[in-house]
């Protein structure tokens, strides 16, 4: 009899320490699945900051000072992009080192205003908070209040919950009107000229350029200068950037092996790649395959092919 029930007494001293480890075992499940789905809750996907309610918030800002709203234009928030790649990948602020400075990126795409401001902002991809440090800051907050502006271009660069925010601020010209001397002489530009590269090389049967920002910012100085000669320069400034060692940009010179292809006064991009590919030495930008990167400006005519591997 005593052997009995010291048996039930170890079978239900088993049976209750397996439901103990069973209940366990379930509450440790049960708050593990809380726990997840809690922080996925928390988490989340980033915020996609829009650039449109950053516009919205600046020109809410500028109607209580009984100020005229801002428009967006396609050519500042070209501008505004050239100067976000420089900003992010040298951290020239003011351009001074690369040479790409606001007005420079403002005039390159052939827009003229009297004024031209811009903002920066890096932190969180919030708007309210971008407006917020612009308007404790006074600079920013003079920049956003000023009178006279009528144009912004905005771009940004967003990593997770991570951004980087570049505005160019402007006014439009107060004649209003452009003389005829001023007025571009063609409407093409880099990213029609790139488009018909691309599409002779893949008629060519070679690999289509892939765009590395890094070598726009030769490009886009490149072609400063040489709508401020009037004419190309037989690849001088080229030589002199990549000969330069202590510019901000020649680790690009030492990164890969760089060409240059200069073009000017053909009517359409179809007329320049046909002109290039004709002449002794230019047709490598259109059949060669070694290069797999490039980045192209154009503007007046002038077109700048800046080419890599």
């Amino acid at each position: 009899m005593r052997r009995k029930s010291l048996e039930k007494r170890i079978h239900r001293g088993f049976l209750f320490l397996v439901l103990s480890v069973f209940l366990i075992l379930v509450v440790f499940l049960a708050t593990t699945v809380v726990t997840i789905i809690t922080q996925s809750q928390q988490v989340g996907p980033s915020k996609v900051f829009s650039e449109n309610k950053m516009v919205e918030l600046i020109n809410a800002q500028r109607t209580k000072k009984k100020l005229r709203t801002l428009t967006r234009n396609e050519k500042l928030e070209k501008a505004a992009l050239a100067r976000l790649q420089v900003i992010k990948n040298t951290q020239d602020f003011d351009g001074k080192k690369t040479g790409l400075t606001r007005e420079n990126a403002v005039k390159n795409l052939g827009y003229q205003a009297g004024f031209i401001g811009d903002l920066v902002y890096q932190g969180s991809a919030s708007e309210d908070e971008a407006i917020s440090f612009w308007m404790r800051d006074k600079n920013a907050r003079e920049t956003i209040l000023q009178r006279d502006l009528a144009e912004v271009g905005i771009a940004k660069d967003q990593e997770g919950g991570k951004v980087i925010v570049y505005l160019i601020l402007a006014n439009r010209p107060k004649t209003g009107v452009i003389s005829p001397q001023a007025q571009p002489k063609v409407i093409w530009g880099g990213p029609e000229f790139w488009e018909e590269v691309n599409k002779r090389r893949a008629e060519l049967g070679v690999n289509p350029l892939i765009k590395l920002d890094d070598l726009c910012f030769i490009a886009s100085r490149r072609l400063g200068e040489l709508l401020e000669f009037g004419k190309l320069d037989g690849h001088d400034g080229f030589f002199k950037m990549r000969d330069d060692t202590q510019t901000p940009w020649h680790w690009l010179f030492e990164k890969y092996n760089i060409s240059e292809f200069l073009a000017s006064g053909f009517k359409t991009p179809k007329e320049t790649v046909f002109a290039l590919e004709h002449t002794l030495g230019h047709k490598k930008l259109l059949a060669g395959g070694e290069f797999v990167w490039g980045c192209i400006y154009a503007q007046d005519t002038f077109a700048i092919a800046i080419v890599a591997f």
